[in-house]
């Protein structure tokens, strides 16, 4: 490990490091079965035995294995040490020029007046009153709505809007708690009283932790597609310059349906098709684009580990991890090597942590390398 800090690996040495830096994540589940944990031992014996024949003769099979189980035995070790070295401390991070920080809790209100209120600068307390809605912000940062149960009925809409490198927290007048990622808008009654349902539109991500009432349904709106609830916990990403929306649950259960988006959804008449609908259970993720919908089983802790201050990644595309990146530290990604689009990679970081240190995490892996001009990342 010294040897690899100071850049002085032998090939096999380098070879093993960066190929457990891509393949595990720190303090985190694997998420395998044992049968996917079987095929990956023996893919990383496979790995380090192609490169061991490079730089190792190996004269006997007996050899061959006492040295292919000391360097399995290294290997464990090299894995326990490269992510307390490298990840619990960041003072060993590589670092550009002119590092950029984190986003923040940053949000501005926007009342169905057209009234504008930043939520960052904004005095802790009462921030409004809509006919009996009171709007207050919380002294641990984020907006509470509460109302009077029986209340009249009001039609006017709220929008709480996060700006790239933003989030915040809002607990709607049902006690529904939502957290807006960047770049992302949420448009709410401003109050359910007389209404048949709970009805919010989406653009961008959130998570929705909603308070159960079955004489209410509780309805995201978002790129043409619409989630619906009794009470649950889901995440919705959907978007704009994604090529899909996702919604994945982690409690409860979410019925999704949605109109086909492009050509293929109309039909010879040219009008539209059937809508799709699904049902998905936790740990399920829909994907929903021009194809339809696909669900999938997929690590949950990484789909909402934004929301607790992390970046998690699990065998995600190199685009959609810059597209994240580029709106958590408001900067621009351009792409010079085309190849590394479609890689894909995994890791975990705090996003709290300066730019420098993700695309340091990122760069670990031996598949990509990064340069920094202004608010620009530039991956080669």
């Amino acid at each position: 490990m010294e040897r690899f800090q100071t850049g002085k690996c032998t090939s096999s040495e380098l070879v093993l490091v960066r190929y457990l830096v891509h393949k595990f994540r720190e303090d985190e589940p694997s998420g395998l079965s044992e049968l996917e944990l079987k095929d990956v031992r023996e893919e990383i014996r496979n790995a380090i035995d192609r490169e061991l024949a490079f730089v190792v003769p190996i004269p006997k099979r007996l050899l061959r294995l006492n040295i292919r189980g000391a360097v399995l035995a290294a290997a464990t070790v090299a894995f326990m040490v490269l992510f307390v070295y490298f990840f619990k401390d960041s003072l060993h991070y590589k670092r550009f020029p002119n590092d950029i920080g984190p986003g923040s809790n940053r949000a501005v209100l926007v009342l169905s007046s057209g009234e504008t209120i930043r939520l960052e600068g904004a005095n802790i307390g009462l921030l409004a009153m809509q006919a009996d809605t009171r709007i207050v912000k919380t002294g641990d940062g984020k907006i509470v709505y509460t109302d009077h149960p029986g209340g009249a009925s009001i039609a006017e809409m709220n929008r709480i809007e996060t700006p790239r490198g933003g989030n915040y927290k809002i607990s709607l007048p049902d006690g529904t708690m939502i957290w807006l990622n960047a770049a992302s808008t949420l448009a709410y009654p401003i109050s359910f009283n007389g209404r048949g349902e709970r009805r919010v539109k989406l653009s961008g991500e959130a998570y929705f932790e909603v308070s159960k009432d079955r004489s209410k349904p509780f309805l995201v709106e978002s790129n043409g597609q619409v989630v619906q609830v009794l009470g649950t916990h889901f995440d919705v990403r959907c978007y704009a310059d994604d090529s899909e929306a996702r919604t994945a649950l982690l409690e409860g259960s979410v019925s999704l349906t949605t109109s086909p988006v492009g050509p293929s959804s109309l039909n010879m008449m040219g009008m539209s098709a059937l809508q799709n609908h699904v049902l998905l259970r936790p740990g399920e993720m829909a994907m929903n684009s021009i194809g339809g919908i696909k669900v999938k089983q997929v690590d949950l802790a990484s789909v909402v580990a934004w929301k607790d201050g992390a970046f998690s990644f699990r065998n995600e595309s190199m685009e959609n991890i810059m597209k994240q990146i580029s709106r958590w530290y408001d900067v621009e990604v351009v792409f010079e090597n085309k190849n590394i689009a479609n890689l894909s990679f995994g890791g975990s970081i705090s996003k709290y942590e300066n730019l420098s240190n993700v695309l340091h995490m990122l760069e670990l892996t031996g598949d990509v390398k990064f340069k920094l001009e202004g608010r620009k990342v530039i991956i080669l």
